[in-house]
C-alpha cells in the first residue's frame, strides 16, 4: 500500500504507516529535494551529460548559477553538503534495513 513511483509520496505513507519515524522521513524527503534540485540545475547547464570535473567541465558563470540555486557560497561547500547527505541517508538505509557494503 505504500508503494508509489514517487519517492517523496511513499515516504510519507511509509510514516503514515508507521514504518518510518517521522524525522527520518522528513530527513530522506529533504535530502531526495536536494539531489533532484543539483541534478535539475547541472542538467539544464550541462544536458544529459554531468560534468566529469566540476571546476574544469562548467564555466565559471554555469558554477554560479548552479551554487546560486542550491543556496550556497563555494564549490567546496556543495561538495560537503553532498558528502554529508550521502553520508546520513546511508547511516538511516543501514539502520533501517541493515548493514551495506
Amino acid at each position: 500500500a505504500v508503494r508509489d513511483g514517487g519517492r517523496r509520496l511513499a515516504l510519507g505513507r511509509l510514516e503514515e504507516a508507521r514504518l518510518l519515524r517521522a524525522e527520518d522521513s522528513q530527513f530522506l524527503k529533504q535530502a531526495e529535494l536536494f539531489w533532484r534540485q543539483v541534478q535539475a540545475v547541472l542538467r539544464l547547464l550541462c544536458g544529459a551529460t554531468p560534468p566529469v570535473d566540476r571546476e574544469r567541465d562548467l564555466a565559471p558563470a554555469s558554477l554560479d548559477v548552479l551554487l546560486k540555486a542550491m543556496k550556497l557560497e563555494t564549490l567546496p561547500d556543495l561538495v560537503e553538503k553532498a558528502n554529508i547527505l550521502a553520508r546520513d541517508v546511508h547511516a538511516v538505509f543501514a539502520r533501517l534495513v541493515g548493514p551495506v557494503e
